[in-house]
């Protein structure tokens, strides 16, 4: 078992090994979406367990493809491409939804999909910025105190 697990971790480091996960994605939405009928999970309103859904779905698709895309060395503005494919996928599901009984097409489901994935992808673009931006860290400023980068500026 060890070394199943270890043989499918290879794979999946491997630079197209990281779109399995957002296709795979893709493939749970579209078995979601093929449903017509959803139990009733959430106290309240039947409304909010929809927009839950859409921005459980469309977000962790955003995130999927943004993790695969920037995996691709040629590819410039991941983030741009990731919202993109979710923009078409989100408009490929409300139409497949139109031939799936008990369901209909809804634009504003569409919109939810679109408005959760860009608060992830703009989440996730903020993370990685701050994760790159150097850190204050202590520098000689020739008096011999031991100042911080940013204090050294003043």
């Amino acid at each position: 078992m060890r070394g199943l697990m270890s043989r499918i971790q290879s794979r999946l480091s491997t630079r197209w090994g990281h779109w399995v996960p957002p296709i795979a994605w893709m493939g749970v939405i579209f078995l979601l979406s093929s449903r017509s009928d959803y139990p009733d999970l959430t106290p309240g309103p039947p409304d909010l367990q929809n927009i839950l859904g859409h921005v459980v779905e469309y977000g962790v698709l955003a995130f999927l493809l943004a993790r695969a895309i920037d995996r691709q060395t040629h590819v410039r503005r991941p983030h741009l491409w990731a919202i993109v494919i979710v923009m078409l996928y989100a408009a490929s599901d409300e139409w497949h939804q139109r031939f799936v009984p008990g369901r209909h097409a809804d634009p504003l489901d569409w919109v939810i999909d679109v408005a959760a994935a860009s608060v992830i992808l703009s989440l996730r673009h903020w993370w990685r910025r701050r994760q790159k931006t150097p850190s204050l860290h202590p520098a000689p400023d020739g008096s011999g105190s031991r100042r911080t980068a940013g204090a050294a500026r003043r």
